[in-house]
C-alpha cells in the first residue's frame, strides 16, 4: 500500500512528510469542536489534497485554465494558493500569507510569555521561602530495621535516613530572573519598545521572530517561526538555521550561550518535531506543551481556510491576528 501511496503525485504526497511532523489532534470532541462543516471539510481534504483548486478542477475537467487566480503565473496548485504565490506574498498593507505566519507566532509568544512568568513568580517565592532540609524516611519492619539484630518486645525503634534526591533536570529559564522578551509582531496587550535586535547583545540587521535573553546570565534563545507547505518544512528549517548560523557565532564569541530554535507549522495545520526542542529548552509542562500544540494546530488550519476561501480575491482585506490562546 505504501509504495502504491508514494507513485500518487497529489493525493499520496502526504506519505513523503507524514514522519517528520507530530499527530494532529483529531480526537472526536475536537474535530465536533469545529465551527462550521466547511472547516472540517476543507481539512479533511486540505490532507489529501482534493480542495477544489484550479489545478484540481483542470485535472477533473471542469476548467481548461490551471493557473493561480491570483496572477502570480505559477500553477494554482493548493501548496501555491497557501504557501507559495508571490503575489499574496506582497500583498501590502498585509500579506495574507504573513496573517497566518502571525496568528501562529501570536500563540507562541503568549505561551512563552506566560511560561517565563511563571519561571519569575517560582523564582521570587523561592527566595522568600527558607530553605529546609530534605525529609527524613523512617523505615520499620518486625520491630527492627533490616539487617540489624531483633530487639526484644518492647524495645523495638525505627531507624531513619535522608533520601538521596534525583538531580533537578533545569530549563534555560530556571538560570536566570532578569529575562526580556520580544515579538516581531504588533497585536493587542504587546508593549513593544523596539524590533531591532538588542544592541547591548550585538548590532545586525537580522531579526528573529522571537527574542527571549538575559543580561546576568549572558544568555539568548531565539524563535524562528516557518508556516510552510508541510513537504518543503525540512528545507526550510535548513534555510532558516543557515541563514542565522553567522549570527549565532558571532554572539557566541562574545561570551553568551545561544539557544537557536527553529519552528515549522505547516499550512495546514501540521506540527514539526522540532517543535518538541521549543517545548524542552523553556520549560514547558506537558500541559503547557499540549495546549500550545493544539492552538497552533486550530489556528493554522483556520487561517488556510480564509486564505482558501478568498483564493479569487486578488484584494486581501486586512484584518487583526486570530487570537485563540486567551480562549483556552
Amino acid at each position: 500500500m505504501a509504495e502504491v501511496l508514494t507513485r500518487l503525485t497529489a493525493t499520496g504526497e502526504w506519505i513523503h512528510w507524514h514522519e517528520s511532523v507530530l499527530q494532529l489532534d483529531a480526537r472526536w470532541h475536537s474535530l465536533i469542536a469545529c465551527e462550521s462543516d466547511y472547516q472540517l471539510r476543507f481539512w479533511m481534504c486540505a490532507i489529501e489534497d482534493v480542495l477544489p483548486t484550479p489545478s484540481m478542477r483542470h485535472r477533473w475537467g471542469m476548467q481548461a485554465d490551471k493557473t493561480c487566480p491570483l496572477g502570480c503565473g505559477k500553477v494554482g496548485s493548493l501548496c501555491n494558493i497557501l504557501a507559495g504565490c508571490w503575489r499574496a506574498l506582497d500583498e501590502k498593507p498585509q500579506s495574507r500569507i504573513t496573517w497566518r505566519h502571525d496568528s501562529v507566532l501570536l500563540a507562541i509568544y503568549r505561551a512563552t510569555l506566560a511560561v517565563v512568568n511563571r519561571f519569575k513568580n517560582e523564582q521570587a517565592q523561592a527566595k522568600q521561602k527558607p530553605k529546609g532540609s530534605p525529609k527524613r524516611v523512617i523505615l520499620f519492619k518486625g520491630g527492627h530495621y533490616e539487617g540489624q539484630q531483633p530487639k526484644s518486645h518492647g524495645e523495638a525503634e525505627s531507624v531513619s535516613f535522608q533520601a538521596p534526591r534525583a538531580p533537578e533536570v533545569k530549563s534555560v529559564l530556571a538560570k536566570a530572573s532578569d529575562w526580556k522578551i520580544q515579538f516581531d509582531l504588533e497585536a493587542p496587550g504587546m508593549r513593544q519598545n523596539s524590533r531591532v535586535f538588542p544592541p547591548d547583545v550585538i548590532q545586525t540587521t537580522l531579526r528573529p521572530d522571537g527574542l527571549i535573553w538575559s543580561t546576568s546570565s549572558k544568555t539568548m534563545v531565539w524563535i524562528e517561526l516557518t508556516s510552510p507547505w508541510e513537504a518543503n518544512a525540512p528545507e526550510w528549517h535548513v534555510k532558516k538555521a543557515e541563514k542565522y548560523n553567522q549570527l549565532k557565532c558571532d554572539i557566541e564569541a562574545k561570551g553568551w550561550k545561544v539557544h537557536d530554535l527553529y519552528v515549522e507549522i505547516g499550512a495546514r495545520g501540521h506540527v514539526h518535531r522540532p517543535y518538541y526542542s521549543l517545548c524542552s529548552v523553556l520549560g514547558f509542562t506537558k500541559a503547557e506543551s499540549r495546549e500550545l500544540k493544539q492552538v497552533v494546530e486550530q489556528v493554522a488550519k483556520l487561517c488556510s481556510h480564509a486564505i482558501f476561501v478568498a483564493r479569487y480575491q486578488r484584494v486581501w482585506q486586512e484584518r487583526p491576528l486570530l487570537d485563540l490562546f486567551q480562549k483556552q
